[in-house]
């Protein structure tokens, strides 16, 4: 993945670089190494998304993130114990192969803390 200006890229062999069309207030964090699942952040919200790559950047925006679950979504259907008051704050990287993510959040006592999720 590059980021150039501000823009976020993802470089694939098939057809060079393809823009990722996030809102201002998103960011790209990363790509598994195929490119069909990206994790990042809108409006402060950590997000992952599973597709082909052609399907991935539709348009987004804070409200309709097309097609992205809320990271504590996914941790909840993966039997993640009880998240009540936990903040999934971000998603700093994903493994290659889209198995493995870590982040950072927060717990009820606004205490920082690192995480990670096997993805079955």
């Amino acid at each position: 993945m590059l980021d150039c200006a501000g823009q976020s890229f993802l470089y694939t062999t098939a057809a060079g670089g393809v823009a990722v069309d996030l809102p201002t207030n998103g960011y790209a964090a990363d790509f598994s190494l195929d490119g069909n699942v990206f994790v990042g952040s809108v409006a402060g919200q950590a997000l992952r998304k599973v597709g082909t790559v052609s399907s991935l950047f539709g348009p987004l925006t804070a409200g309709n993130p097309a097609g992205f679950t809320a990271t504590s979504n996914v941790l909840s259907a993966i039997g993640t114990s009880d998240l009540t008051g936990w903040r999934v704050a971000s998603v700093a990287a994903i493994s290659d192969d889209g198995k493995f993510l870590v982040g950072s959040g927060q717990n009820p006592a606004n205490a920082s803390y690192a995480w990670i999720a096997h993805l079955p």
